[in-house]
């Protein structure tokens, strides 16, 4: 498993993902497999854990979600475009 990290300012390090399915697959491997897998996700994260089982829904037991980011406003050029084609 190698996954690139960054560090901030404040010297601590953060994960950086590039497939999040390969990441939960990797990390299942550490823990005996009858310990039951639940992602959590706060704002874009939430995104991305609802993303991943919608793509692949037994890769995990549960969720749970913090102010998932699931609603995206949409800006008035995408607004006037949307307008057109559905009009």
């Amino acid at each position: 498993m190698m996954y690139k990290t960054k560090v901030m300012c404040t010297n601590s390090p953060h994960l950086q993902v590039d497939d999040f399915l390969t990441f939960i697959a990797d990390t299942k491997k550490l823990y005996d497999s009858s310990v039951a897998c639940f992602l959590f996700g706060h704002s874009i994260g939430g995104l991305v854990c609802v993303h991943t089982v919608l793509r692949e829904p037994a890769v995990c037991r549960g969720m749970v979600l913090s102010s998932p980011a699931l609603h995206v406003q949409l800006d008035f050029v995408q607004r006037l475009v949307c307008l057109r084609l559905f009009v």
